[in-house]
C-alpha cells in the first residue's frame, strides 16, 4: 500500500484505519504465502482480534408490528421527520447513507419505486455516487 508510505501520524485518521483493517489483511497474508516468496514471517493483523465470525445473521428482523411499534414510538419522542425516515428505512430497506442522500426527483409513488443513485458519508459530509444504481420496490 504506497500511499501510505508518507502519511504523518497526525494524520491517520478512522478511513485510514478503516482502509488498513479492510485491505491490509489480504495484503499481508499474500505476502507471507509461499507463493509470494514469504516476503514476511507472518501476517502482522492476524492476532488482532478481529473475527470475520457470523455477525448478526442468526438474528431475526423485527417483525411490521415490532417496526411500526417502533415508529410510533419515534413519533412520540422526536420530530416528525426522524418517524418518517425510520418507516422509509424500516420497508424499504435503504442503508443509511442511502436514505441522507435521497432526492424526491428519485422517488416514484407512481409505481412504488425508489431510485438509489447516492449515498451520504457522514465523514466527508458529502454525498457520492454510487458505482451502480439501484432501485428499492415495494410491493
Amino acid at each position: 500500500m504506497r500511499r501510505y508510505g508518507k502519511l504523518k501520524l497526525r494524520d491517520v485518521s478512522d478511513e485510514v484505519v478503516a482502509d488498513w483493517l479492510a485491505n491490509g489483511g489480504t495484503m499481508f497474508n499474500d505476502a507471507a504465502s509461499v507463493k509470494a516468496g514469504r516476503l514476511i514471517a507472518r501476517n502482522p493483523f492476524q492476532r488482532l482480534g478481529i473475527s470475520s465470525g457470523p455477525g448478526r445473521r442468526h438474528q431475526q428482523p423485527p417483525s411490521e408490528q415490532q417496526l411500526r411499534q417502533i415508529i410510533d414510538a419515534a413519533r412520540e419522542v422526536s420530530c416528525p421527520s426522524f418517524a418518517a425516515w425510520l418507516q422509509v428505512a424500516a420497508f424499504s430497506g435503504l442503508r443509511p447513507g442511502e436514505l441522507d442522500a435521497l432526492r424526491w426527483d428519485r422517488i416514484d409513488l407512481a409505481r412504488n419505486r425508489i431510485v438509489v443513485a447516492e449515498q451520504f458519508n457522514a465523514a466527508r459530509a458529502l454525498s457520492t455516487r454510487r458505482s451502480t444504481t439501484s432501485s428499492a420496490r415495494r410491493p
